[in-house]
Formats: C-alpha cells, structure tokens, sequence
C-alpha cells in the first residue's frame, strides 16, 4: 500500500501558543564572553565553550558526571555558526510551534505501534491505524496535546547561561523532563516549543546519541497519544463485544462507552445512557466481564429511578457545562480495589448512620469532576433517591 513507504511527515507550520516571535535582547557574537552549559540531575556535568586568543571556539568539560572520578577530558571545537544559532534563540524567542522542525518518520512511528504494550489489534484496526499514522492534522492534533500538558519540574534539567564581556548573563533553561524533546525551554518570560535546541544543546556537548533517544521516544509519545485518544475506546469495545458477546449484551442497547479499556482483561471505563444527561457518566472497573456489564445496568436503573424520583435534588447540584456527574456503584471486586472499598464504606458507615441498614451493592457514590480540576464534590445515593454529600 502506498501507505506502507517510508516517508518522513511534512507539517506545515501550525501555531498554538502566543505570544508568538518576540523580541528579547539583542547581542552578537563578538558580546560574547563564554557559554556555560549544564546537564543537571542524575549524571550531572558541566560544560563551557569559550574562545582562544586565535579566535576559536572550543567546548570543553568543566565538571564530569558524578559517578566518574578521572578527569574531564572531553573538548570539541565549535564553529560560529553553531554559536550564531544559539544566539538566535536568545535574540528572537520564538514561542510558536512548528511542526515540521520535528521531524516524525512514518516507519518509525509503525515500529512504536507494533510495540504498545498489553494492546491487540486487528488487522483491520492495523489498517486504520497506520493511516491515521499517515494523516499530517492527526499527528499534528497529538503534538498539540502532548505539547499542552504541564509535565512538571524534574531534576533533570539542562541550562545554557550565556555571558557577555560586559558581565550580563542571560539563562535558558529547560526542566519538563517526560515532555517530548524535554520541552518547553523558557528564557525570561518566553516559552519556546523548538526541538532544536536541544539538538544544539546535545551536538554542542557531544552527546548526539541523547538526542537520538529523545527523537525516538517522541514517536512513542505520540503513537501512544493517538492510540489512547483515538482509538482506545472504539478498538476495545469492539474486541470485547466480539470476545464477550453474552456479557456485552447485558449492557442492552441504550448503553455506550464514552472511554473503555480492557486493562490485563479487566473491563473499566465511563460509559454513557441515552435515558440520563450527556454529561452524566457511569463508571464500572471489574475482574470479570459479566460482572462488569451487570454492575454498569444495574448503575443505570437505579440512576435513572432516583433521578425519576427526585429530579430537583440533582437540578439543585447545578452541573456546568465544563462538569461531568459520575456514577459508580460499591462492591469493586478487582483484588486491588475490594481492601480500599471495604475502608471507605466502614468509615461511611461510621459517618452516616442511616447507611447501616442499607444493601451497599445499592448504593452508588456520585463525583462532580471539573474537566479542568480534579474531583470538588461527592455524594452517596441511596437506593430511595436520597443524596448525601460526603465532601
């Protein structure tokens, strides 16, 4: 298939994050003192690049890596250009983000696919995810979701802090550590998305070989993003309503995953009922097929008896539009879950009375969750349509 080439992805140039190409400072080669490099973390080194009376650059190693105790040896010349490419960075911090400066390769992308773990896929699903491997606005749609996520400080950190002969230093840094390509880098108030930094940051201390390994895990990054957002859901359903076709049917037919994974054959996910709101979503984790598919209809007919019979309380919650209402009903029997649940219902029960006469495989705890923060409200409904808040 015309597909099956090997064909490196050309992006056009796409824009995300504003304030795009601004100005910051203006320097030149001749302003510059020294380079200052840093690695930091695990294997922390230091490195300068500095010039000679001739004229010449040269990086050189100032601090090894801590598990080392000889000597730093390592020194490499560097050419102005190199340098000129740096400053570029520094004197036009350009917070927009190219796609084609990434430089994803189909083949390599196909190779990560065929590697997921704990994932089966049809040939059929094969086929149709190779070609979303293939499509420039999917591949572009999981680097903007890759790139959007806040993945927190790390210590493993790289800086470049450049001097001037006049004594100003100016720092670039970067510390997203998992991010792809270890990105943002932020200088000043800048945040820049550009891979090509780090790739000048690992050349100019010869370690291409980092680099190659970030290059690669980024396909990981986003086979997996695609995967997960795409296809997970619809791939998984499909496998279990051919795998489970008895437990499947239990889930009649108003019933629909809004997220579902087999996670080591466990059956979890969000699903849907065409006889609630949109935005009110019913949550099963379970060992066993069957046992989930019960549990998921059984949630749904007493959600959908308490909401018959007390429709104001759940009006009165006042769920945004950014909100979802989940639903999951007690008795979890996942060996993971079983111990946890058995707490948490002592410690309801010590709470609230009223619970103690109660059948608990009736009562189903109830979540407000933000799509933008973590859980704000819980409340337990009981089997006659009463809400009690719990947090």
């Amino acid at each position: 298939m015309k597909f099956l080439l090997t064909i490196s992805l050309c992006f056009c140039a796409v824009f995300i994050y504003s304030p795009g190409k601004a100005q910051a400072i203006k320097i030149s080669l001749n302003d510059i003192a020294k380079v200052r490099l840093v690695k930091g973390g695990d294997g922390h080194s230091e490195y300068e690049i500095t010039q000679d009376s001739a004229g010449n650059w040269t990086c050189r190693q100032t601090i090894l890596q801590d598990y080392e105790k000889k000597a730093p040896t390592f020194s490499k010349a560097v050419s102005r250009d190199k340098l000129s490419e740096l400053l570029t960075y520094f004197n036009n911090p350009d917070t927009s983000i190219n796609f084609d400066r990434f430089d994803l390769k189909y083949t390599e992308l196909v190779r990560h696919m065929d590697s997921l773990k704990y994932i089966s896929l049809t040939s059929g699903q094969r086929r149709t995810f190779m070609k979303a491997l293939s499509n420039r606005d999917t591949l572009a749609a999981a680097l903007r979701r890759l790139l959007a996520v806040n993945w927190g400080a790390d210590r493993y950190y790289k800086t470049i802090a450049l001097t001037t002969k006049s004594g100003a230093e100016y720092l670039m840094e970067s510390n997203e550590d998992g991010c792809p390509y270890d990105l943002p880098w932020t200088f000043q108030d800048y945040r820049m998305f550009d891979p090509r930094i780090v790739r000048l940051f690992y050349e100019l201390i010869g370690k291409e070989k980092i680099e190659r390994h970030l290059h690669d895990n980024l396909h990981v990054h986003v086979v997996n993003k695609i995967y997960y957002v795409n296809f997970q859901t619809s791939f998984s359903w499909a496998n279990f309503r051919k795998d489970y076709p008895k437990a499947a049917a239990l889930a009649g037919s108003t019933i629909k995953p809004n997220s579902f994974s087999m996670w080591a054959r466990h059956p979890r996910g969000w699903f849907s009922s065409a006889l609630l709101p949109r935005n009110w979503l019913l949550k099963v984790i379970s060992a066993y097929p069957d046992s989930a598919m019960r549990r998921l209809k059984k949630t749904e007919e007493l959600v959908v008896a308490a909401y018959k019979k007390n429709k104001k309380s759940f009006d009165d919650i006042g769920i945004k539009p950014t909100e979802s209402l989940f639903f999951e009903i007690f008795g979890r029997d996942t060996e993971e879950d079983v111990y946890e649940e058995e707490v948490m219902l002592k410690d309801l029960t010590a709470r609230f009375p009223e619970l103690g006469d109660v059948d608990k495989k009736q009562v189903i705890m109830m979540m407000v969750w933000d799509l933008t923060k973590p859980v704000h409200s819980k409340m337990l409904l009981l089997p006659d349509g009463k809400l009690i808040p719990v947090k």
